[in-house]
């Protein structure tokens, strides 16, 4: 192992029997990430692993769409149960041991080598409200997550931890399989193993965090943020109409760090804790992605007494036609640095309510810190990308708030961004307000994918599943009508794809004819 490895809190050698798992200074810490060799199970996962070894070294193997999973599943729920007891990484809650947890609060310096779980007091699920976690722990689409509440002995330590780990239920494998593409377990890993790239957007302690890599499975330890007084937002609820300002702390925290990174992604070599569509996995998959989730989704909608509105499904139909999504795919990769006409930066990829810690106070505001900063942390860093800075904002408005709080406050929201992101370094003779709306429009349209995404895979998750399916369909549809998208999108692909084009910068000009006259009317912040 070289040198860098040592970067991260928990290096994994995974050239040592049962892949030890290394503390931040690079001595053991008698965890494994595979098996633990003294287990009496332990020849028995050898041989195992062995065989996805064989599965992988074979030619068929080798080709497009072939995933170690296949070699992996049909022992994984086996394997599971023999780990029970050992000192192997605990891919499912049950295998958590009070000595586990001690070697995992040790391996970064949570707690000192005197102090150790002496209890483990309670394993819950997560309760948002009124929203109910199934006994798996399963909560949103990627993850199952689990409270764990502890006592010490010998010393002291956090007594309520946050446990995150993947879903092992055989039908999620595919959707595992394609986390793989995304690096999905890799950069939440990377995000609470290293000395957070993200340092513009406040994130939890991370105590422990590895993943396998040819298995990919992945367990992360953080920190229990209910215990600072924080709580998470509802996407299907929504907000108050007099809580502008937490949306006004996440556009903040946002365009300082759209800021830190604009234009710069490759300098900065962001590919190495980031994803970005430029690679090759994007526009070969996601259209396949979307073209399942829309036609199955459509199929369904009768089941659930549902109709798609005709301008919606003429849109989505227009985009699963041959070659438009990978167009799409390509659009949102362009960037100035490498030349485009489009801007990009690093976007923290998923920020919704239900990912979005505030404290507040009892009026229902968010309160500031003694330096005046606004007590917020955002959560869930798998889909860590670089992409378009005005995605993450049109994101935002369609999973997180009502139509009727996007139309009140979507000026105010958009204009204190722009100003936070200009004040950030960004040179505004380079990126002006109206082509900053432009980037916001164009990021709206690519919003679509995740509104489908969500609202299809939740609508047969009983009465909530079903409310956020109108929640995440309905607010998209008001926003791309109202911003009358299409020829936008038209534009902004049409000029991509034509080389003498695709380097020249928008002018203003340009710009103002993508405008619906409304959007033309609003006054530039910083003038």
């Amino acid at each position: 192992m070289s040198s860098s490895d040592f970067d991260r809190k928990n290096p994994v050698n995974l050239n040592s029997d049962g892949a030890p798992v290394l503390d931040m200074n690079g001595n053991p810490t008698g965890l494994f990430l595979r098996y633990d060799p003294s287990h009496e199970n332990a020849s028995w996962m050898k041989e195992k692993y062995a065989t996805v070894d064989e599965w992988m070294a074979k030619s068929e193997n080798q080709a497009p769409g072939k995933d170690p999973l296949e070699a992996v599943m049909p022992w994984e729920k086996e394997f599971i149960e023999k780990s029970k007891g050992s000192m192997c990484v605990p891919y499912h809650i049950g295998n958590v041991t009070e000595a586990i947890l001690t070697a995992e609060l040790r391996s970064g310096g949570t707690i000192d080598e005197n102090t150790s779980v002496s209890k483990i007091v309670a394993k819950k699920v997560i309760e948002n409200g009124d929203v109910k976690t199934p006994e798996d722990g399963r909560l949103g689409v990627l993850s199952c997550i689990f409270r764990i509440q502890v006592e010490y002995e010998g010393g002291s330590g956090p007594t309520s931890l946050i446990y995150k780990t993947v879903p092992l239920d055989p039908n999620f494998a595919p959707l595992r399989g394609l986390c793989r593409g995304m690096r999905a377990w890799e950069l939440e890993c990377t995000a609470y193993n290293t000395k957070h790239y993200y340092t513009e957007t406040p994130a939890p302690k991370g105590y422990f965090a590895v993943y396998d890599p040819v298995a990919y499975r992945y367990q992360v330890l953080i920190e229990d943020l209910n215990e600072r007084g924080m709580a998470c937002g509802d996407q299907v609820k929504g907000l108050n109409m007099d809580q502008q300002g937490s949306v006004l702390t996440t556009f903040e925290f946002a365009a300082k760090q759209h800021a830190t990174y604009w234009n710069k992604t490759v300098e900065k070599k962001c590919v190495e804790f980031a994803k970005t569509f430029t690679n090759p996995f994007w526009p070969a998959v996601f259209p396949i992605m979307y073209g399942q989730t829309w036609s199955g989704g459509l199929a369904a909608l009768p089941s659930f007494n549902q109709e798609m509105d005709p301008w919606a499904k003429e849109w989505g139909d227009y985009l699963a036609g041959e070659g438009i999504v990978a167009k799409h795919v390509n659009a949102m990769a362009m960037s100035k640095e490498r030349g485009d006409f489009l801007s990009s930066t690093l976007c923290h990829g998923d920020f919704r309510l239900d990912n979005l810690f505030f404290k507040y106070d009892d009026k229902g505001q968010v309160m500031k810190k003694e330096d005046g900063s606004a007590e917020f942390i955002a959560i869930d860093w798998q889909l860590v990308m670089e992409i378009n800075p005005g995605w993450e904002l049109a994101y935002f408005f369609a999973q997180s708030v009502s139509t009727e709080f996007r139309q009140k406050h979507e000026y105010d929201c958009l204009a204190h961004y722009y100003k936070t992101l200009i004040a950030g370094g960004v040179d505004k003779s380079t990126f002006s307000w109206n082509e900053f709306l432009v980037h916001y429009s164009f990021g709206s349209t690519f919003s679509w994918y995740y509104s489908t995404f969500g609202g299809f895979g939740a609508i047969a998750n009983g009465e909530r599943g079903l409310a956020l399916y109108k929640a995440l369909m309905n607010r998209w549809i008001s926003a791309a009508k109202e911003w009358e998208i299409r020829p936008v999108f038209d534009f902004i692909i049409a000029k991509m794809e034509d080389p003498d084009r695709r380097k020249v910068p928008l002018t203003e000009e340009e710009c103002l004819s993508l405008l619906p006259e409304s959007k033309k009317a609003w006054s530039d912040p910083t003038a």
